[in-house]
């Protein structure tokens, strides 16, 4: 028995040591073949300031933890330097940007549009839609979508925004004094606003799936932030066997659900010649006094001269064009003569997520800083006041322009609060910001 063991022992031991022995000499071999093949990178990146790594693993200590803890340790580390940083995870370069200026080149361009390989793991649910899609089909479908989103269109839906807002301020009040989660309220409020107004989805068809897909929306996200922070549930065939790829399963037959409900539906309209074109409200005899008001009545953004990345030109966006996205969709999708049958799914997936999450994010952070700064509140309820008095009217397009101190109070919120943090791409070929050149074959992550 003794010798068994012993020999036993042995044959462990002489296992682990040839494991190792194979092992430390293959790492210093990928060590070097790294410094030498990534010369130009490495040279251009000790340039740009950032934390000390540590061989092989970089700063990988600093995503230590839980998201919630990663995050605070990525922005404490941020006030040590300016307004860029480098980090190393691994043989990865990752550069912060915290300079608007900086971004802006990034996010304005049509040529750094490669996503981060971090957004494949919305591959499942979002398929090879505008989030993560690239190249010539980015800007075909981007160049054929944006209209839909244009300021001209939005219009037409503020009687739905009024409609939808009462409601859930109704459903909030029942709530009374307890404490409760705004952002639930919001992101079924923004699920069924985004079905009325880009699906083309009537209210009296609705059920409590617009609830259920907010709900489901919420946990698949938690997971992909799961799959961006441990490391061990990146690769696709380990997450599937966790009870995390079992989940992601359940919530995405929830979530891919609706949608092609959605869809079905719509086709089924079309095909009964049904069409949702969106006319101009205003009739051509005012058509002198709405351009006048259009240039007197300003938004806090307009006066200073912001501009949405989705705006184009006024004339660009004729009646053909002027129609719900979905609508649009369909026409594009009529035997895949622009886009098949796969595409319209993955843009609408992709739609149905960011135009609610986003926007059920950015309004739940404004209603807790509202909550948190009474006295700043005080000042928006008087500002309202002074444009409905005692009237319990609904809002109009041109009443939303005079609520200028409640837009920069939302400004302030989404600079604090940005519902989306990061936002990261890919710079395959050298970039010149401000006093640092930018090595090529990089993620380029913008905060």
């Amino acid at each position: 028995m003794i010798a068994g063991s012993a020999a036993a022992a042995s044959a462990g031991l002489s296992a682990s040591t040839v494991f190792l022995s194979l092992l430390v000499p293959a790492l210093v071999l990928y060590y070097i073949y790294f410094k030498i093949s990534r010369r130009h990178m490495i040279e251009l990146a000790e340039k740009i300031p950032g934390p000390e790594g540590l061989p092989l693993i970089g700063n990988t200590l600093l995503l230590l933890g839980s998201s919630d803890t990663m995050f605070r340790n990525l922005y404490r580390k941020s006030f040590e330097y300016d307004q860029i940083i480098k980090l190393w995870l691994g043989p990865k370069l990752l550069i912060f940007l915290m300079d608007p200026r900086d971004v802006e080149i990034i996010l304005s361009s049509n040529v750094y549009i490669d996503k981060s390989a971090e957004y494949r793991f919305f591959q499942p649910w979002l398929g090879n839609g505008l989030l993560i899609s690239t190249g010539p089909k980015w800007r075909a479908h981007r160049k054929l979508i944006a209209p839909t989103f244009h300021l001209n269109v939005l219009k037409s839906f503020i009687d739905l925004f009024n409609a939808n807002s009462r409601t859930v301020v109704e459903r909030m009040r029942k709530e009374g004094d307890k404490e409760f989660d705004c952002h639930d309220y919001m992101s079924e409020c923004t699920v069924e606003i985004l079905l009325e107004t880009a699906m083309g989805v009537s209210k009296s068809t609705q059920d409590r799936s617009g609830y259920e897909y907010a709900m489901a929306v919420m946990k698949m996200c938690d997971i992909l932030h799961l799959r961006h922070t441990k490391v061990w549930l990146r690769p696709d065939w380990l997450f599937n066997l966790t009870k995390y790829g079992k989940d992601q399963i359940r919530l995405l037959e929830i979530i891919h659900g609706l949608t092609k409900k959605v869809i079905a539906r719509k086709k089924q309209e079309y095909k009964s010649g049904k069409r949702n074109i969106l006319h101009d409200t205003e009739q051509s005899s005012n058509a002198k006094t709405a351009k006048i008001t259009s240039v007197e009545g300003l938004s806090f953004g307009q006066a200073a001269g912001l501009k949405d990345d989705l705006d184009v030109d006024d004339n660009d966006v004729g009646e053909k064009k002027r129609q719900a996205f979905l609508d649009l969709l369909m026409e594009a999708g009529q035997n895949g003569s622009v886009l098949t049958d796969e595409e319209v799914k993955e843009q609408v997936d992709t739609i149905m997520f960011e135009g609610h999450d986003t926007t059920a994010a950015a309004s739940s952070f404004f209603l807790s800083v509202m909550g948190c700064h009474p006295d700043i509140q005080e000042k928006v309820i008087q500002e309202l006041d002074e444009i409905f008095g005692d009237s319990d009217r609904p809002a109009t397009f041109q009443d939303t322009l005079e609520m200028k101190y409640l837009e920069r109070c939302l400004m302030e919120t989404l600079r604090m609060y940005p519902p989306v943090p990061v936002i990261a791409r890919t710079i395959n070929t050298d970039l010149k910001l401000g006093e640092f050149s930018k090595p090529d074959f990089i993620r380029l992550e913008n905060s």
